[in-house]
């Protein structure tokens, strides 16, 4: 529940995956107000090292760890899952003037960047790459064309799955069974959080979901079925699966034991 009051003086803001509902939009009000505290507390921090003596010699970043916490996005390896605001800011420098770029970034690739920028050296068992010849300008080209995610769950409000994206297709997929969600969903946010309410959902899903997210930003329509994709299911998939053997990934040797299979387990060879 957030706790910073509603903020709807400009709108809200209703993303594509969820039904403009009384419910969704109160919530989204608080959330949006949520954001708003956070933004005036970010500026407080920001005005006091410009006020400070090491503001030019230091570098600030804001990230997170996942989407934000709607039904479509946290909980998912979902495209608004798997985004996170990145912003990196140091007076003076290549990171100022309000720079934008849309290429895509894991945040694997934070630490080899930052690195980079000041002149050290990069350890060479780290998975990221660096994006600063990018960012300086020296080239034009990214030094990745796509980023690796995966969604592993404590509590079931998706299932097990890995996925890859790109500037073009988001290809998704799941290892243990589920049902196809019918998005945009009418589910309340809170409700679904809590576990009391669940989203509306239809047949079983299939192993693979693909989205064209140039033209479906929102993940609405699969289109992994369609024969005219399978070679884009097929390529996509392979270079999922050699990232998953690159880290060596547990899922190759089967079902994950979750922290709640351990738990249980514990409980039951302890006598409950």
């Amino acid at each position: 529940m957030f706790k910073n009051g509603s903020e709807s003086s400009k709108g809200v803001s209703v993303p594509g995956y969820l039904q403009d509902t009384d419910d969704i939009r109160e919530d989204l009000a608080q959330f949006q107000a949520t954001i708003k505290f956070f933004d005036e507390r970010v500026g407080e921090i920001l005005d006091a090292l410009e006020a400070s003596e090491i503001a030019s010699n230091t570098l600030v970043v804001m990230t997170s760890d996942h989407g934000i916490p709607y039904p479509g996005a946290k909980w998912t390896a979902r495209k608004a899952g798997i985004e996170v605001p990145f912003i990196v800011y140091q007076p003076d420098t290549v990171f100022t003037g309000g720079n934008v770029f849309d290429e895509v970034m894991g945040n694997v690739d934070v630490l080899p960047t930052i690195l980079d920028y000041l002149d050290a050296d990069i350890p060479t068992n780290i998975q990221g790459v660096s994006f600063m010849s990018l960012i300086n300008g020296e080239t034009r080209v990214p030094p990745r064309t796509e980023a690796f995610a995966q969604y592993t769950p404590e509590m079931k409000r998706d299932n097990q799955s890995r996925c890859i994206i790109n500037n073009k297709y988001h290809l998704i997929r799941y290892f243990d069974a589920g049902r196809i969600v019918d998005y945009p969903v009418a589910v309340n946010p809170q409700t679904f959080a809590n576990h009391v309410q669940r989203c509306k959902t239809t047949e079983d899903r299939p192993f693979a979901q693909l989205y064209d997210i140039e033209k479906d930003p929102y993940e609405l329509n699969d289109i992994g079925s369609l024969e005219e994709n399978r070679e884009i299911v097929a390529e996509l998939s392979e270079k999922l699966l050699d990232w998953m053997k690159d880290l060596n990934d547990p899922l190759l040797k089967g079902p994950l034991r979750t922290p709640y299979y351990e738990r249980a387990m514990a409980d039951l060879l302890e006598g409950g």
